[in-house]
Parts: structure tokens; sequence; C-alpha cells
């Protein structure tokens, strides 16, 4: 199994976690499409089977790394506005809750006319 902070540790100053974990997703499957494109013609049931083990366990360690960075973003994302509050609910900070961005788009709404 693939340790997902491994590949943390594995970028450039200036890549991000998601970037780096991009990067790693799209190696790992270039990686599987490489082993498909083998002659297998000739390969006997004993070495089929080791492939597609090898492929299977490969698969297994992309599924979970993307299992970790979808939770690992979840909670990021998840606490992007907890420390502030909507401007128009007495903050200083320049935010707007879902619920006053849907009053201000109504109250913005221009009525239509009837068009003679």
């Amino acid at each position: 199994m693939i340790n997902i902070n491994n590949i943390y540790g594995h970028r450039l100053p200036w890549e991000s976690k998601e970037q780096s974990v991009l990067k790693f997703l799209s190696n790992s499957i270039i990686s599987i499409y490489s082993k498909t494109e083998l002659d297998i013609d000739d390969l006997c049931a004993e070495d089929l089977r080791d492939l597609i083990r090898e492929i299977s366990n490969k698969v297994e360690d992309i599924n979970n790394v993307m299992q970790k960075e979808i939770d690992r973003l979840i909670v990021r994302d998840a606490d992007l506005n907890k420390d502030k509050v909507c401007e128009d609910h007495q903050s200083d900070k320049i935010w707007k809750c879902s619920d006053c961005v849907d009053k201000m788009a109504k109250a913005m709404e221009i009525p239509v006319q009837n068009e003679r």
C-alpha cells in the first residue's frame, strides 16, 4: 500500500500537494497502461494471473491515494470559512454566506417589462 505522505514528500518546493498527487496518479495510470501493451499472447496462465494481480494492486493503490486525498480535501475545504462570519452579519472579513449572496442577487434582479 502506498503511503500518501511519501507522495507529498517527493515534490518540488513550488508544487501543491494536489499537483503532486495528480502527477503520481497520472504516472500510475500510465504504468498500468504500459503493462497492458505487453505481448501477452505467449504468456502462460500463471504469468497472466501475476500480471492481472500486479495491475489489480496498482489500481487498489490508486484508489487508496485518491480516497485519502478526497478525505483530506473535504476536511480542508470544510474548514475554509470557519474563522469568518458573513460581512452582512457584522464582520470585518470580506466574505458572504450563501443566503446573503442569494438575497443580494434577488435584490439586483431587474423585472422584465412586457414588450409591445
